[in-house]
């Protein structure tokens, strides 16, 4: 049995879960491909579960989205995926995080 590849190893392959193809055919698909892969490739690396469903490590992956108008400045592609012997499987393309209001609940934070 193979070991997962250390959360530093470049990646090579990348495979889609369906939930993951769902959630990218929804916004247009190639221009997805192509962003989501290069944030995987060339992002920023963050462990977020040592051990995932398919016994790799579960990585936060980050990139900045290239300029575009209309699309406010900061917006980021961030997507869970699982380092495995055979590649990155992307598993859940996450939302942006939006800046949150501060109520008064949370004023003195």
């Amino acid at each position: 049995m193979s070991r997962p590849p250390s959360p530093r190893t470049p990646i090579r392959v990348i495979r889609y879960t369906r939930r993951f193809a769902g959630q990218c055919s929804r916004h247009g698909r190639r221009l997805f491909d192509l962003v989501v892969c290069d944030a995987i490739v060339n992002g920023s690396r963050r462990v977020v579960e040592p051990r995932g469903p398919r016994g790799g490590p579960v990585i936060l992956f980050e990139k900045p989205l290239p300029a575009a108008p209309g699309r406010g400045a900061g917006a980021r592609v961030r997507v869970l995926g699982e380092l495995t012997p055979g590649g990155c499987v992307a598993l859940l393309l996450l939302a942006p995080i939006l800046p949150g209001k501060k109520t008064r609940k949370l004023r003195d934070f």
